[in-house]
């Protein structure tokens, strides 16, 4: 998971009135680059606005300018030159449809929409540092010396790694602004920036053992290098407390640092991989100011913080929309219960993850997490994959363990329960209301498991046609947890794009320069009717079609966004033209269909709840509709 950070950036240049990009190919693999600014560089240094990696292709290759008659081309003294239409040229004007070759990459010069030629979107590597200001870190006084005594920027080599420092920095300051829930992303962005496959955030207090704090990655793989080292780490541990300064340690499988943050208290962040990164030393020294911050952080947490606090798993964007800040207060309230849950939702809106983070928050969080498809598993099979078989009960057959006893004492979620078939419905409610199941040819056990079901279909018409047994239905909605659609978390969605493309290039490492403006509004209009799920499809999609330093603009895109946006385009052309005998009434008020729907319908719903002093079931019945319906429909209007 990425941390939340502002995505727009004040300082890009603004977008030239005519706009290229460059199509081609490089070792057989398409590329298109967008000019997004009047001059920029191409090459193979990370340092170029346009990285360009390949054979043939210098380290700064040649500087591109963009004016509103062509593009201006200036070779930089490369080795295999720069080659317009086939002859090399130190200094040319290209215009669309002319060939560029740099090396092995071929392009051919595009003109398109300004829209996709200015950034909305830039990614946080991209952003310039001021080198010449101090880094502003949320940190004790002794930890901000110690930063500017021990790191030096003396050669171009660590001048070169000062974004780095910068965007390590800046997640200090949000770890300190968000203390301890946010302490597991922020290791799998640490771990990830620098190359590790795995890190811990651990302390040791006065005379005792290594407590975790926080962990990502494969757990076994950090315990056995804690093992291995444990002798060094205690050692090292004791030195930093007696001389208060950070001390770092070169591991055979990885990087330990610690520095004090309490009285005889120490902090260590250990970075485990099995090939690990050389590492780079004012790098590594700056780790220490960065685990105090972490420390401290934790350290001055104020007392009153809710203990529910959520605990999203690994891989969760956390939103902070109006409608998922509902979503979560409702989480909070059950996540400490035993009692069942029942999450609603459209298909591909996260049903699992939500049942993920319930129980991370729960009592049981330690206990297993075992998840089983109802419609995915013919009926036959299913019973004995949910309460097991017992051995013997046919010829040759072994024992097996049913997902309720491999749950034991954690949670059990049930994904698709309204596809469940009704004979296994009856065994579901024993097992819910007595603790009981009964294997396939054996006898009853006794399980202790919490239940978390979800589904995207209505249960309660389900209930009504008779294909869902109503005691089943009011035992597993105990409790009701409803997550909203995408469409309705428009203020949600430039954070899950950014958070889903940077994911995304790191997986591929490639580094995007941001996302253009034409492609952000056709990804914010879209109305995502396969919600998360497939907006992760679709920015995967674009990223695997993307290369290093281009900007995502929407020739990445699908058709099919492009489409909604022109539907959306004729819908509104449609609406101006109106007759002369609604002019007046158009003066005087609003005609747009889903907004005047939706006030009737918010106000057919309060009428309703006021008849029926609150109570939503017979609210639901008055209305004519299902009460998952109607409080999926209240809580979209903020009705309590």
């Amino acid at each position: 998971m990425t941390l939340p950070m502002s995505p727009f950036s004040p300082s890009e240049p603004p977008a030239p009135e005519t706009a290229y990009r460059l199509v081609g190919e490089l070792d057989g693999q398409p590329i298109t680059l967008v000019l997004s600014s009047s001059t920029m560089a191409i090459g193979a240094h990370p340092g170029n606005q346009l990285v360009l990696e390949g054979p043939g292709i210098s380290r700064r290759h040649a500087v591109l300018s963009v004016t509103p008659d062509g593009v201006i081309v200036e070779d930089q003294e490369s080795k295999n030159g720069t080659w317009v239409n086939g002859r090399r040229s130190a200094l040319s004007k290209i215009l669309p449809g002319d060939e560029l070759a740099l090396g092995s990459a071929v392009f051919r010069l595009e003109e398109v929409q300004p829209e996709d030629a200015r950034v909305a979107l830039v990614f946080e590597d991209f952003k310039t540092p001021d080198m010449d200001r101090p880094m502003a870190l949320t940190a004790t006084r002794a930890e901000t010396d110690l930063w500017q005594r021990e790191t030096d920027f003396s050669t171009h080599e660590e001048l070169a790694a000062a974004p780095l420092f910068e965007w390590l920095g800046n997640l200090t300051a949000r770890l300190a602004a968000h203390p301890g829930s946010h302490q597991e992303s922020a290791l799998e962005s640490i771990a990830a920036r620098l190359g590790y496959a795995s890190a811990a955030l651990l302390s040791l207090p006065p005379g005792g053992e290594w407590v975790w704090t926080a962990t990502w990655g494969p757990f076994e793989t950090i315990r056995s290098e804690l093992q291995r080292c444990q002798g060094d780490l205690e050692l090292a541990a004791q030195s930093s407390l007696e001389q208060r300064a950070w001390i770092g340690l070169i591991l055979d499988h990885g990087f330990a640092g610690m520095v004090p943050v309490a009285q005889n208290e120490t902090q260590l962040l250990l970075l485990v991989d099995e090939n690990p990164p050389e590492p780079n030393e004012p790098l590594m020294k700056f780790l220490g100011t960065l685990i105090a911050g972490v420390g401290s952080a934790q350290q001055e947490a104020p007392t009153d913080i809710d203990p529910g606090r959520l605990q999203f798993p690994d891989g969760y964007l956390e939103s902070h929309g109006e409608a998922m800040m509902r979503l979560y207060r409702d989480m909070e309230a059950v996540a400490d219960s035993d009692y069942p849950v029942l999450v609603l939702g459209e298909t591909g809106s996260g049903k699992e993850m939500i049942s993920q983070t319930l129980h991370r928050s729960s009592p049981r969080a330690t206990a297993p997490f075992i998840t089983i498809n109802c419609a995915a598993i013919p009926g036959n099979l299913l019973e004995a994959e949910m309460f097991g078989v017992a051995k013997g009960a046919a010829t040759g057959v072994a024992a097996r363990p049913g997902c309720f006893v491999r749950a034991q004492r954690g949670t059990l979620f049930l994904d698709e329960i309204g596809e469940l078939h009704l004979d296994l419905q009856a065994k579901l409610l024993r097992a819910l209301e007595y603790g009981e199941v009964q294997p396939v040819g054996g006898e009853l056990r006794k399980v202790d498991v919490r239940v978390i079901a979800a589904t995207n279909v209505d249960l309660e018409r389900r209930v009504d046609d008779g294909t869902f047994r109503a005691d089943l239905y009011y035992r597993l909605a105990a409790d009701v947890v409803q997550i909203p659609p995408l469409r309705l978390r428009q203020d949600d969605l430039p954070v899950l794009i950014q958070g889903f493309v940077q994911r995304f290039s790191a997986a591929k490492g490639v580094r995007l320069r941001g996302i253009s403006q034409k492609a952000l509004d056709l990804l914010l209009v879209y109305p995502w009717p396969g919600n998360i799920r497939e907006l992760q499809h679709e920015l995967r999609r674009a990223v695997q079609r993307s290369t290093s330093g281009q900007v995502l603009d929407s020739s990445l895109l699908s058709p099919k966004l492009s489409a909604s946006e022109d539907a959306s385009s004729t819908e509104a052309s449609d609406t101006q033209t109106v007759p002369p005998e609604l002019r007046e009434l158009e003066e005087r008020d609003s005609l747009d269909l889903r907004e005047r729907l939706a006030e009737v319908e918010s106000e057919l719903i309060r009428e309703a709840l006021r008849r029926t002093d609150g109570n939503k079931r017979e609210a639901a019945k008055l209305m004519g509709i299902s009460r998952n319906t109607l409080a999926a429909k209240a809580m979209l209007y903020g009705i309590t």
